[in-house]
C-alpha cells in the first residue's frame, strides 16, 4: 500500500516526490519506480499524477516543483558578509568554490519556481573534476 508524508497532497509545492510502499515497485504516471527498504523516490513533472502499486492507487492534483521560503524580521536584520566570522567561507561559496554536485542538483530541482526549464551556471569552480558520475546519473533521470 502506498503511503505519503502528510505534506504531499493536492496543490503541494515539492522539491522531491517520495513515499512508502510495502510492494517492490510503484509507478508514477505509469513509470516504474523501485522500492528500497520500504521507501521510493521519483522525479516528477508539474501537474496531476497517478501513483500506484500492486494493491493501491493515489491520485495527486496540481503538484508543482518548487521551494517555499518564508522569512520574517525587522528591517535592521541585514548583516554584511564582511562582518561575519566565516567571511572567507561565505565568499568562496558565493563564488562557486567548494560547491558540491549534490548542491547543484538540488538547485536544478528547486529553482526557479514554476519554470519548465532550469539553467544552473557553474564557472571556474573545478566542480567537474570530481563527481561527474553523480551528475551524469541525475541528467539521465530527467524527463526529455
Amino acid at each position: 500500500m502506498i503511503r505519503l508524508p502528510d505534506y504531499i497532497q493536492d496543490d503541494a509545492i515539492l522539491t522531491r516526490l517520495w513515499g512508502y510502499s510495502d510492494q517492490p515497485e510503484v509507478t508514477v504516471n505509469g513509470r516504474p519506480v523501485p522500492v528500497t527498504d520500504g521507501t521510493w523516490e521519483s522525479a516528477f513533472e508539474d501537474g496531476d499524477m497517478l501513483l500506484a502499486d500492486a494493491d493501491s492507487r493515489v491520485t495527486l492534483h496540481n503538484v508543482r516543483h518548487g521551494l517555499v521560503i518564508l522569512a520574517a524580521g525587522q528591517s535592521n536584520m541585514e548583516w554584511p558578509v564582511r562582518d561575519s566570522l566565516n567571511e572567507d567561507e561565505i565568499r568562496r561559496r558565493l563564488e562557486g568554490k567548494d560547491i558540491s554536485i549534490g548542491a547543484v542538483i538540488d538547485l536544478a530541482e528547486t529553482l526557479p519556481f514554476f519554470a519548465d526549464r532550469r539553467v544552473v551556471v557553474v564557472e571556474n569552480s573545478g566542480l567537474f573534476k570530481h563527481g561527474g558520475e553523480q551528475l551524469a546519473q541525475y541528467l539521465a533521470s530527467l524527463a526529455e
